[in-house]
């Protein structure tokens, strides 16, 4: 018996069945990411169209991103499940528009059940043919109820025209706060012709148990109503031509989603969700800019811990 070789040879399998493991973590993590993106779609760059990201079984997507000049019912950005079980990233329109997109993993919440919802819609149509009376009538609304406050419900897609000179054009979700039971709600205002929003709900918990959703602040620590990270522009806390940023949670901490977005969407005028290093730490922020007329948005961070 030569020990030499003897000893070679196991050293060579166990070498050998370390790199297969590896290998086939890294083939799994390649192919279903804890989180992936951005993903990102522009019709002038890529075209009116959508870009398949992953599995709805496995993963949930949010819209992290509009931007451009929408000026009708035919510009929109969505992030929806289609029928072949994947999420997709939309971008469609006559104008320069622009989304991008997030996905995460299921398996970084921590909950006994993980139910994501149908999409939910609502849309509203202004019609003022005495423009100069325009701003004395009452703004159009419509509103489409959502899960229960125990689930988490954002904002993943918006539509229309939002080139109108006013801050009524908001398309927003309203999160049930302090009753589990109580639903949740999509809501579309409108000044200028029309206006389309689309949301979905996403619940990690106990089913029926009253569980309160819980949130993240920027000091990761989670909390279980749900307060705002609020970015405004051009007047309302910034300048026209100026960048606005507001930290949010910490990366590995939270999902972080738009939950209002409202003004002008007009020219080069954008909110983002995005990644920026905060004293050596990960976290999501809040971003926007305005190069003409009036922007906001809103957002909030579930947290993946919901235990």
């Amino acid at each position: 018996m030569n020990t030499h070789r003897d000893v070679a040879k196991v050293v060579w399998l166990s070498v050998g069945f370390l790199l297969s493991v590896v290998n086939a973590i890294t083939a799994e993590t390649l192919h279903y990411p804890l989180m992936a993106g951005p993903y990102y779609r522009d019709t002038v760059y890529d075209g009116n169209g959508s870009v398949k990201m992953l599995p709805s079984d496995s993963h949930v997507c949010v819209l992290t991103k509009v931007g451009g000049h929408f000026a009708g019912d035919r510009e929109r950005v969505a992030v929806r499940v289609s029928n072949d079980g994947y999420w997709y990233l939309e971008a469609t329109g006559i104008q320069h528009i622009w989304g991008s997109a997030y996905c995460f993993s299921r398996t970084l919440f921590t909950g006994q059940d993980k139910w994501l919802s149908d999409e939910y819609t609502a849309s509203a149509e202004f019609d003022c043919s005495w423009w100069f009376l325009c701003n004395r009538v009452l703004p159009e609304e419509n509103w489409t109820a959502l899960w229960w406050g125990d689930a988490v419900s954002f904002i993943n897609g918006i539509g229309g025209n939002f080139e109108y000179d006013v801050d009524e054009d908001v398309v927003k979700v309203w999160q049930a706060v302090g009753d589990s039971f109580r639903s949740s709600s999509l809501w579309v205002s409108t000044h200028a012709s029309y206006i389309w929003g689309l949301a979905y709900s996403y619940f990690v918990g106990v089913a029926h148990s009253g569980h309160k959703a819980k949130f993240v602040d920027p000091q990761g620590n989670r909390f279980s109503d749900a307060n705002s990270y609020a970015w405004y522009a051009a007047g309302a806390g910034g300048s026209k031509g100026d960048y606005s940023i507001r930290t949010m949670a910490p990366v590995d901490k939270g999902m972080c989603y738009f939950y209002e977005i409202g003004g002008d969407l007009i020219g080069n005028n954008f909110v983002s969700i995005e990644k920026e290093f905060r004293g050596g730490v990960e976290h999501w922020i809040l971003k926007g800019y305005v190069s003409d007329g009036y922007l906001s948005a809103q957002a909030n961070c579930f947290a993946f811990d919901q235990q």
